[in-house]
């Protein structure tokens, strides 16, 4: 009995040294062949992807922008380059922007962008208003991530006063040795007509005689509201029209409903409740003058008469 004991004992250590043996060994060592070709000259730069920001109208795909009145909106644009030859070997980002018409507007240096996750939420804005496929955000997260690609950026200002319509950006990406990548895209800077006044605060036409024309002159000069002007703050000309209510005073049945308003030459009998447009646009930048008179009829009472008139852009 003490013998099978043992050489069980001893089966059982020999099948535990089998087990373990294996687990125990080294893995042979792999050999991975390598690749390289030395062509003698670079390739050029490779742009990954291009988008502007800021997007304005989420209901429409890619970037929009709405000009400020009077002001500037600034937009940057975004790149992430990649070089078949390596990263290091990019030496220069730069764009062009261009008018609607075609005519160069800027030719601006781009900047990078360190570390790489300042440009992750600009990519994320970008898959956001439909500028950037989300596989094309993934993959190049990925490689900015590993140092594989860059990003840059560069910036320009859009004045109120620059036109509608879809502006071109071409970027371009040059090497050690001066090839050149290039990406082009489009952003729509849209159109807006602004009309700014002065007389906000009010026309008086002080005493006036019934059957004698008062007239409040205008100037352009906006910073003297009692002497009326117009001014248009967008980048789009548009018309004017004008709207007079009755003036009335204690006696509600007494009315003053006569006046005339002058724009650029052109001299519009109103009647109150009434809209009318002038003939003549007020163009973008420009700053003009208004005159308006009222005519008070023959036995009108003595007593103060108020009333309004609306200024707007004619549809």
């Amino acid at each position: 009995m003490k013998m099978e004991k043992k050489t069980v004992a001893l089966a059982i250590l020999l099948m535990a040294i089998v087990a373990v043996g294996p687990v125990l060994a080294d893995s042979p060592p792999v050999n991975v062949p390598t690749t390289a070709q030395v062509t003698g000259s670079h390739s050029p730069p490779v742009f990954k992807w291009k988008w502007e920001l800021p997007d304005e109208d989420p209901f429409v795909t890619c970037t929009q922008v709405w000009p400020v009145p009077f002001g500037i909106k600034v937009v940057t644009c975004y790149m992430v380059v990649w070089d078949p030859n390596g990263p290091s070997d990019i030496q220069r980002v730069f764009i062009k922007v261009f008018y609607p018409n075609g005519t160069e507007k800027y030719q601006i240096e781009a900047v990078e962008i360190l570390p790489e996750t300042d440009i992750f939420d600009e990519i994320d804005q970008g898959v956001t208003n439909g500028c950037i496929p989300l596989v094309n955000a993934t993959d190049m997260k990925e490689e900015l991530t590993e140092h594989e690609a860059r990003a840059f950026m560069a910036s320009f200002e859009m004045h109120h006063k620059q036109p509608p319509g879809c502006y071109k950006i071409i970027g371009y990406a040059v090497d050690t040795a001066g090839n050149t990548g290039t990406i082009e895209n489009e952003f729509t800077y849209y159109s807006l007509k602004f009309l700014a006044i002065d007389f906000a605060g009010g026309i008086n036409f002080g005493d006036i005689v019934p059957c004698v024309e008062q007239i409040v002159s205008g100037d352009q000069n906006m910073g003297t509201p009692q002497k009326p002007t117009v001014q248009n703050g967008g980048n789009d000309p548009f018309y004017i029209s004008v709207h007079f209510t009755n003036m009335t005073g204690t006696n509600l049945n007494k009315k003053i409903s006569d006046f005339d308003a002058v724009f650029l030459a052109q001299k519009i009998g109103c009647t109150a409740c009434t809209t009318y447009t002038f003939a003549n646009m007020l163009e973008v930048c420009h700053t003009e003058k208004m005159d308006f008179s009222v005519h008070a009829p023959l036995g009108t009472p003595v007593d103060t008469y108020t009333g309004t008139v609306t200024i707007s852009i004619a549809p």
